[in-house]
């Protein structure tokens, strides 16, 4: 019975998480790459501290904040600008953020090194807040899953400490399979492996949560 009940509930939800997301995609007006890259164009702003590396993270990190996205609180989504623009200065030349605001081919290796060596570090954000929204959204599985709210932390929590963890070998992944990609985490997130994976997690923390199961 107990296992019956497991797969009522991980079914529920895995058939919400996929529309959810799909559903918030089809809403979104076509974004240019600066748009999606959350970033403004080097004369839109003066130089600010005399760095121009740091300048250039800085005037990554005010166009990102500024740029709503689909996953992202507020609050979120700060975190999730600010850790990118740190990561910027630890990864990327003045020239490689330069490149990003060019669409040219020649300019796809700064892009890579963006998505995998900076992007990559800061997917947590992105990926609990979009585990969160769909599992707290689900109104199915609130109604009949005891401790909804635990249920949904916990494998929020557990989908984003693994994407974090294998999310340089991710972006990767997803730049071969569409190099001119603007976004290879949300690519990544509409695969049927990400279904697959975060469908088990959401099975496994009910067992944990609601069977009481270890």
């Amino acid at each position: 019975m107990k296992l019956a009940l497991l797969l009522v509930f991980a079914l529920i939800f895995q058939a919400a998480a996929i529309p959810a997301f799909a559903q918030t995609k089809q809403n979104d007006a076509p974004r240019s790459i600066d748009e999606e890259l959350g970033i403004t164009l080097p004369e839109a702003e003066p130089n600010m501290s005399g760095d121009p590396l740091r300048d250039q993270a800085m005037r990554y990190y005010n166009g990102c904040i500024q740029t709503p996205h689909p996953f992202f609180k507020a609050e979120t989504q700060k975190l999730h600008c600010g850790c990118i623009s740190n990561e910027m200065l630890q990864s990327m030349t003045e020239e490689d953020i330069l490149a990003l605001y060019d669409p040219a081919p020649t300019a796809q290796k700064s892009r890579d090194i963006f998505y995998t060596k900076v992007h990559a570090k800061c997917t947590k954000y992105p990926i609990y807040d979009f585990m969160m929204n769909t599992c707290m959204g689900n109104k199915a599985l609130k109604e009949k899953i005891p401790k909804h709210r635990q249920v949904c932390e916990c494998s929020a929590d557990t989908m984003a400490r693994l994407v974090d963890s294998e999310a340089e070998e991710i972006m990767q992944a997803q730049l071969v399979i569409t190099p001119q990609t603007t976004d290879p985490l949300t690519d990544y997130i509409q695969t049927s492996e990400f279904e697959r994976v975060s469908s088990g997690y959401m099975r496994r923390c009910i067992q944990i949560h609601v069977f009481g199961y270890r």
